[in-house]
């Protein structure tokens, strides 16, 4: 659940307005969440911060060059 909501947070920060979408019980299978994304031009800067944030709490680094 994490790497959804930091990929939702991301999107977020980017411009883009977001849903995510659970398409089978969660007691089935923890990989059927569908996040639908459509560009809205307007960056969430506290989407941004956000994700910062649970990245210091949970001690997740980027790829290289993979920043927000």
């Amino acid at each position: 659940m994490l790497t959804n909501t930091l990929r939702v947070l991301a999107l977020k920060s980017k411009g883009y307005s977001t849903d995510m979408v659970e398409f089978a019980p969660v007691e089935h299978t923890m990989k059927n969440v569908l996040i639908r994304a459509i560009y809205t031009g307007k960056p969430d800067e506290n989407a941004k911060e956000e994700y910062n944030r649970l990245k210091t709490m949970f001690s997740v680094t980027d790829f290289e060059g993979d920043t927000i």
